[in-house]
Order: C-alpha cells, then sequence, then structure tokens
C-alpha cells in the first residue's frame, strides 16, 4: 500500500516452525480486522528528488520496499525495481509488480531466479538466472541513482559492497536490516 493511505497491509511469509505466522496464515483471513502497532523503522524514501531510483530485494526483503514503489511510481520518478528470489514459489507480489508496471510506464524490473523449478520458465516467470551480478548492474542500473534494498544478510552485504566497488556514495546506499541494525561497511 502507498504511505499515507488509511490502510495498512501486512505480509507475512508462513515459516515452517513459525508460532505467530502459522497463527495468522491458518486464523486470519483477508479483510479481518487485527490490532497492530504503528509501523516502525527509518526505511522510507528520501524526500522527493527527480533523480532515478532502484529498489533491489532478496526473497521477503522485497515487503519493505513495495510501499516505497508506489510511491515513487506516483512521483513520476523513473525506477528499476530488481528481485531477486530462489523460485516462483517464493516469487511475491509478482502479479501486483505485473500490474503496477502496466500502469505506471516508468518502472522497470528483473526478477532474478537462482534455484528455478521445472515449470518456471526464463522470460515468463523470472528474467535472469542467478545473483544479481555487479556486471549486470554495471549494465542496468541508472547513473547517480538512489538505492534501496533489503533481503537477508548476505543478500544485503553484496548488494551493499558490489554498489561502493562501482562507486555509489554511502548516502545513496540505503537498506534496512532483519533484526538488530548493522553497518554492512563494517561487516
Amino acid at each position: 500500500m502507498k504511505p499515507g493511505s488509511d490502510l495498512y497491509r501486512i505480509s507475512v511469509k508462513r515459516e515452517e516452525k513459525g508460532i505467530v505466522s502459522s497463527y495468522l496464515h491458518d486464523n486470519i483471513n483477508k479483510g479481518d480486522i487485527v490490532k497492530l502497532t504503528n509501523p516502525l523503522g527509518e526505511f522510507v524514501l528520501k524526500e522527493y528528488s527527480n533523480r532515478p531510483v532502484v529498489f533491489l530485494s532478496g526473497g521477503i526483503g522485497v515487503t519493505p520496499v513495495m510501499s516505497m514503489l508506489y510511491e515513487a511510481a506516483e512521483e513520476g520518478r523513473d525506477i528499476l525495481f530488481v528481485q531477486a528470489v530462489l523460485n516462483s514459489k517464493a516469487h511475491t507480489f509478482k502479479e501486483e509488480l505485473r500490474i503496477l508496471k502496466e500502469k505506471h510506464k516508468n518502472i522497470k524490473s528483473a526478477v532474478f531466479y537462482q534455484d528455478p523449478l521445472e515449470s518456471d520458465k526464463i522470460l515468463e516467470d523470472y528474467d535472469n538466472l542467478g545473483i544479481v551480478s555487479k556486471e549486470w548492474l554495471i549494465n542496468n542500473m541508472p547513473k547517480r541513482g538512489e538505492f534501496y534494498f533489503c533481503g537477508p544478510l548476505g543478500f544485503m552485504k553484496h548488494i551493499n559492497d558490489t554498489l561502493k566497488e562501482i562507486g555509489v556514495s554511502k548516502e545513496d546506499r540505503n537498506y534496512e536490516m532483519f533484526g538488530p541494525a548493522k553497518d554492512l561497511d563494517a561487516i
């Protein structure tokens, strides 16, 4: 959902041994009212600029960047949305992104599958096999972009180190950690 909406959407990945995620998936339905705290954290799109924006997500790290995607799309900014997942079973928000791209011509996307299923088809379900590489970023990222990324620690470290290596300033590398905050440059 776009920031400032009257509604909040929560996205919960079912974890095999997750007590809360299992409860939510088994007992709560779309439209049910639940009592939650306000969103926390400071991982938000910076004040409007006309610079291009790049969102990079690994796995369920796509969740926090979705609201920023909505906001940047409505601002008319040029957007590159990169999503790295294992395969179609883990490809969250696939249909929603397709609809957003149809509505907003300023959104380009690239989907990476690290371990596609036999039924997954390249250029239909995903665009690239493997990980988001340095070469791919150099060849596809906009010049002078702002970068926002979220995902598992290994993904985050790889993206941060790669962006740093190709000259993206610390001020233009924005991220959120799942768990305690860490400075990726210090890891």
